[in-house]
C-alpha cells in the first residue's frame, strides 16, 4: 500500500516514514503544499496523512483543490496540532475522513490507517495470480496456503506487480518506490531483489520474465494454472 505523507517538519516526518515502512508501507513524504499535489497526481497513494501548516500553502486549501477541482478521492487524515472545535469541523467539512491531534501515538495513526484502508479499498484487499494469494492488508503472500517468506523490498516488488492490470511493473516505477523508503538504492538493488523473488516463485511455477525496455511481468506455467 502507498502512503503519501505531507508534513513540513523533517524530523517528524522521517521519524513517521521509517515508522510506517517498518509497518509494511509504502511512504513518499512531501514537505510543502507545491510538492504534495505533484506527488498526490503522480503516485496516486491510497491514503494521504496531511499537516495543516505547510510552506507555499495551506494543507486545507490543498485538500479543498484536490477534492473540488481535481476529484481525488483518496480517503485522507489531517495529522495537525490544530486541536479547537472549529478546527476539526472545517478540515473534515472540506474534504478530510480523519482528523488526528498532534502529538499522537504511532500505533493509533497505524490503527486509523488499518481502519479506513478497509472501508477504502475493499478490492484490493486480496489478490490472486495462479496458485498464489496476495492478502494487502496483512501484506503477506501463500502460494496453496502455505506462506511465502518474503523480505520488504521482495513484498513491494510483488505487490506492484499483482496490483497492474497486466500484473507487470517497469524498472523505474520499482527504483521510484524503493525510493520512497531507501536512501538512493539504485538500479542494481531492483534487479537483485527481483532475481531473488523470481527463485522463490519458480519453486511454485510462477515465472517472472524480464520484458525489454520496459520492466517485469507475472507469467505461469501451464502446469500451474490450477490453485
Amino acid at each position: 500500500m502507498t502512503l503519501l505523507l505531507v508534513e513540513d517538519d523533517d524530523i517528524l516526518g522521517f521519524a513517521l516514514q521509517k515508522a510506517l515502512t517498518k509497518s509494511g508501507y509504502t511512504v513518499f513524504h512531501a514537505l510543502d503544499g507545491n510538492s504534495a499535489r505533484q506527488l498526490w497526481q503522480q503516485q496516486m497513494p491510497e491514503l494521504v496523512l496531511l499537516d495543516l501548516g505547510l510552506p507555499h500553502r495551506d494543507g486545507l486549501s490543498l485538500l479543498e483543490q484536490m477534492r473540488q477541482q481535481e476529484g481525488m478521492s483518496t480517503p485522507v487524515i489531517i495529522l495537525t496540532a490544530r486541536d479547537g472545535l472549529e478546527d476539526r469541523v472545517s478540515g473534515l467539512d472540506r474534504g478530510a475522513d480523519d482528523y488526528l491531534v498532534k502529538p499522537f501515538a504511532i500505533d493509533e495513526l497505524l490503527a486509523r490507517i488499518r481502519a479506513l484502508l478497509r472501508r477504502t479499498v475493499p478490492t484490493k484487499a486480496r489478490l490472486q495470480f495462479a496458485a498464489l494469494v496476495w492478502d494487502a492488508e496483512t501484506r503477506t503472500a501463500f502460494i496453496r496456503e502455505e506462506i511465502l517468506t518474503l523480505t520488504p523490498r521482495e513484498a513491494l516488488v510483488l505487490e506492484s506487480m499483482l496490483t497492474s492490470p497486466r500484473r507487470s511493473v517497469s524498472k523505474e516505477r520499482l527504483i521510484t518506490l524503493f525510493n520512497s523508503w531507501d536512501r538512493n538504492p539504485g538500479i542494481n538493488a531492483v534487479e537483485v531483489t527481483v532475481f531473488r523473488l523470481r527463485r522463490k516463485l519458480a519453486e511454485h511455477g510462477i515465472l517472472i520474465e524480464t520484458v525489454r525496455s520496459f520492466g517485469y511481468a507475472l507469467k505461469v506455467l501451464d502446469d500451474a494454472k490450477i490453485p
